[in-house]
């Protein structure tokens, strides 16, 4: 059997005299859990759409469980897919009860009736049964438009933009029970959301778009710690970019000192080249005795994080980590260091 769930070759996809995917390939293995993660006017919804099957494809191919849905000239339509999606606004019936609006999702067959009293009672759904829409909130909303679609027993579940009317709080909460309730019906599903942190947090891959292109896919680890681009370093994280020079293709001069390099995704470097270093807030570190001593700009509070930023010398200013106990003010003095036994991505420099 194919490992793959959905395999994307070259895909291109039009609108008018509009190239939104530009050429897109990627690969999602069944079970898994992939985000389609860019900003927006990057492709994603497109992308999504032409999954689902409701957009076309203007070249490329693209197989869900191994078998072609869409070539140029052909598609495979949507309700042959076996393919369940959840939209942004959860799309439920306002004149139909929480039963009512998943009942939609069933098949013709009877026995799939224990199948959603199963799925009801999962995601705690079973007091809200009567309830209507209006009389939910955006996280009851959201399991009840889960539960439609999962109920089809669909072999890929789309969902778009899961967690965009969603709290801060909520997001959490309804992430770790939506990843939770996906891993035990291993239902191989495909996010598309435009919030690297929801992406980093409960995917096992990302597929970047930028542009309608496909830059970048991989784990959210190998995205975090190897971008192979600048869009995608300053995407996915916040960050600093810190000039430097060269030494050899592992190694770099910065301001703060040698560090390691790796210059996989950047060609045509040489010893003595600028290069642009991209750092992690987690990779400076405060050094009273050794480090070299830089001006406090500004100070960020965060949930279990204070971010600085500071100014190294009039072409490098960075954000960087600090204990929530650090003190210090605004035009202060403070000693830094880079992180040693981290090996940084570095970029042609501007």
């Amino acid at each position: 059997m194919n490992q793959f769930a959905i395999q994307a070759i070259q895909v291109g996809s039009c609108i008018g005299k509009n190239n939104i995917l530009k050429n897109v390939s990627f690969d999602v293995c069944r079970e898994s859990l992939t985000s389609i993660l860019g900003p927006s006017g990057s492709g994603k919804t497109t992308l999504l759409n032409t999954i689902a099957g409701f957009q076309p494809v203007c070249k490329g191919e693209l197989y869900i469980n191994g078998k072609l849905v869409n070539r140029k000239g052909f598609t495979v339509a949507p309700d042959k897919r076996n393919v369940g999606m959840v939209f942004q606004d959860h799309a439920l019936f306002p004149h139909l009860t929480v039963y009512e609006n998943i009942r939609t999702g069933l098949k013709t067959n009877t026995s799939s009736d224990n199948h959603l009293k199963r799925l009801i009672k999962k995601l705690h759904l079973s007091h809200l049964v009567n309830r209507h829409p209006h009389e939910l909130s955006g996280g009851q909303q959201q399991r009840t438009a889960l539960a439609r679609a999962l109920v089809a027993d669909p072999d890929v579940l789309l969902l778009d933009e899961p967690f965009a009317n969603l709290n801060q709080d909520l997001q959490i909460e309804v992430g770790i029970e939506l990843v939770d309730i996906l891993k035990q019906q291993k239902t191989t599903t495909i996010m598309v959301t435009h919030d690297q942190n929801d992406a980093m947090a409960i995917s096992d891959h990302i597929v970047m778009l930028m542009d309608g292109t496909d830059i970048q896919s991989g784990s959210p680890d190998s995205l975090y710690h190897k971008p192979s681009t600048r869009e995608v370093a300053a995407f996915i994280s916040r960050g600093s970019f810190i000039k430097a020079r060269c030494i050899n293709q592992h190694k770099a001069e910065t301001p703060l000192g040698t560090i390691n390099i790796d210059l996989a995704h950047t060609s045509d470097v040489e010893s003595g080249d600028c290069v642009d270093i991209w750092l992690h807030p987690e990779d400076v570190q405060i050094d009273a005795e050794n480090g070299r001593c830089v001006d406090i700009l500004q100070q960020s509070w965060r949930p279990l994080d204070l971010l600085i930023k500071v100014r190294i010398d009039q072409n490098n200013e960075i954000l960087m980590k600090a204990d929530q106990q650090f003190r210090a003010r605004q035009s202060e003095k403070l000693q830094i260091k880079l992180n040693e036994h981290v090996t940084y991505s570095a970029f042609s420099g501007t």
